[in-house]
């Protein structure tokens, strides 16, 4: 497995790996669904996943929000 990088948050360091991969081949895209997870603004947050996904030419991910609750 790769080491990871760090990204502070917000109880400290978060670590992540960084992946890389064809976004769309014969069979249809990589990704297919996206969820924003619970959190302040999430409709603005849903936009912004769409318009990324828009400029990276994945406009047929699905992207939806999360049902579970925010408990901040």
């Amino acid at each position: 497995m790769e080491h990871p990088d760090f990204r502070a948050g917000k109880l400290g360091l978060v670590p992540f790996v960084k992946l890389f991969f064809q976004l769309s081949d014969d069979a249809g895209p990589a990704i297919s669904e996206i969820v924003v997870g619970p959190g302040p603004e999430q409709s603005l947050r849903v936009d912004a996943v769409k318009r990324l996904l828009d400029k990276i030419g994945c406009s047929g991910t699905r992207v939806r929000r999360s049902k579970a609750p925010f408990r901040g």
